[in-house]
């Protein structure tokens, strides 16, 4: 077993006698302290042992004899020729595992420790709504104390963040507002996510790339977000085309069940020509890494077939640069 130096250890011994437990014996103890190069010195001679029970037997090396990166190693010993064995050995071995270390760089002063507490009077440090000044309020104040959420969430700023760490959360996410389908990048703070969730109806969409399967709600708008598909910068014409399965290589693209076409708009739905090809849309949000959002308006998406296996793919002049599996599911609600 392992201890560091200027620790006490305490060693045990089992006697037995025709192989059960062997109480009332009179035990002693030699301990001997022996260093790397084989030296030893004996610390402890004839030390009394103390019986524990069921044949156990006990003795404490003072603190005070464990002074040494050694081998503190103990034999047990009773006169008793009874016993299945007289002479039992045992061993501690002192800072040889690097134990000793394990505290090293690690103490915190009391004051580092009183100050890192999570103190729900100093929790948020907020603008006073009335006052303009720094105020801190408790997390239970009432609304009048807080400002808005937005406000709040300024306080964390991306520079408390590595800035790769922040770079990987946001860049090549597509986020719904108000305004639109967004493209966030490192440079967007938490406040203008916040604000663009709180002034529409959003969902995160998450970056697609190549072989990424689509899932479309039946009833319900439908965004999807390419990153890194190659440069688009000199691309003329650009399709995003979904087919059943089992149809891909016999159904012309006028029989698709979904089509879309860059700065046009919306083709074909479920096999027919687009009433409104504004209901659907490709744009590019960065031409040189390649970057495209596709949108399909709910109106749309309500008439296609749930259930059923299709294949897309995005093409880029004569180019196929994105592709994979397309599924329709069911909605609960299918009011549009």
């Amino acid at each position: 077993m392992h201890e560091n130096q200027g620790s006490s250890v305490i060693y045990y011994a089992h006697y037995t006698e025709d192989g059960v437990n062997k109480t009332g014996l009179t035990v002693t103890i030699t301990v001997y302290e022996v260093i790397r190069d084989g030296t030893k010195t004996e610390i402890v001679s004839d030390g009394a042992c103390t019986e524990i029970g069921d044949g156990l037997y006990r003795y404490l090396l003072a603190s005070t004899s464990v002074d040494a990166a050694a081998e503190y190693v103990a034999v047990f010993h009773t006169a008793t020729d009874t016993v299945d064995a007289q002479d039992i050995p045992a061993i501690w071995v002192i800072d040889r595992a690097g134990t000793e270390k394990l505290d090293d760089g690690v103490t915190l002063a009391d004051d580092a420790i009183t100050s890192a507490k999570f103190d729900e009077s100093t929790a948020f440090p907020v603008k006073s709504a009335d006052t303009g000044a720094t105020a801190l309020a408790r997390t239970g104040a009432d609304a009048d104390t807080l400002e808005t959420i937005s406000d709040q969430i300024d306080l964390i700023d991306a520079s408390g963040i590595a800035d790769a760490v922040w770079d990987e959360l946001l860049a090549g996410h597509m986020i719904a507002g108000s305004a639109g389908m967004v493209l966030l990048d490192s440079g967007t703070s938490l406040s203008s996510i916040l604000l663009l969730l709180s002034t529409s109806p959003s969902v995160l969409q998450h970056r697609c790339m190549n072989n990424d399967d689509l899932i479309c709600r039946k009833s319900a708008d439908f965004a999807a977000s390419f990153i890194y598909l190659g440069d688009l910068s000199g691309v003329t014409d650009l399709y995003f085309t979904v087919k059943p399965q089992t149809k891909v290589n016999s159904y012309l693209d006028s029989q698709a069940t979904i089509q879309i076409q860059e700065g046009v708009g919306l083709l074909y739905i479920n096999g027919g020509v687009a009433g409104v090809p504004a209901n659907g849309s490709i744009t590019i949000t960065d031409a040189i890494n390649g970057h495209l959002t596709i949108n399909l308006d709910a109106v749309e998406t309500a008439k296609l077939t749930a259930n059923t296996n299709y294949r897309y793919d995005i093409k880029a002049d004569h180019n196929i640069i994105a592709e994979g599996n397309f599924y329709i599911q069911s909605a609960v609600t299918l009011t549009v």
